[in-house]
């Protein structure tokens, strides 16, 4: 069989492929509780399971529709959370320009982000930039966090920066 008692599996979509002897003419499969019809297939696929531990078991059987020994392993699936990796955003920087704009890169399971300014209500975006403009003087808290395809966050990455624009115009004002 493709997949080893215990393995663990780092994504969704797994494949169990396995070999019948001579006489094995069709197979029937479970998945933890749900058993599929018989099948002369010797691979099945399964997509977006979810995370922890899976069951699998297949049966053959010969043209008499004899029942051979199960054969039956056990994997998990052990996703790694979604996470913010980097971000350009330095822990009290302080700006002496009104407007800030902050870059942050993801994981591999990240598949979209959720950032806020100051409490604000979060917004969910794809792109890893975000620009605030005309932002007043005095300390910011920026918060991002990184969601998987389920929407499953991540913990939250927070920093704190300052703008410093004393004698700063706000922009289109004359100077």
């Amino acid at each position: 069989m493709s997949i080893k008692d215990g393995e663990k599996f780092d994504t969704r979509d797994v494949s169990v492929t396995w070999k019948g002897n001579s006489t094995a003419y069709q197979y029937r499969y479970t998945l933890d509780d749900t058993v599929y019809t018989w099948t002369a297939d010797t691979t099945a696929t399964f997509a977006d399971l979810d995370e922890g531990k899976h069951t699998f078991t297949v049966v053959p059987r010969n043209k008499l529709k004899y029942e051979g020994k199960p054969l039956t392993r056990t994997f998990t699936v052990d996703l790694e959370d979604p996470a913010v990796t980097w971000i350009d955003l330095d822990e009290g920087e302080v700006f002496d320009v009104r407007t800030v704009t902050v870059r942050w890169r993801g994981n591999a399971t990240a598949m979209d982000f959720q950032y806020r300014l100051d409490g604000g209500d979060y917004e969910t975006v794809t792109d890893t930039t975000v620009a605030f403009t005309d932002l007043d003087e005095g300390e910011h808290t920026f918060e991002v966090l990184a969601r998987n395809d389920r929407g499953e966050p991540g913990a939250v990455l927070t920093r704190t920066f300052t703008v410093d624009n004393e004698d700063i115009p706000l922009s289109g004002e004359d100077e």
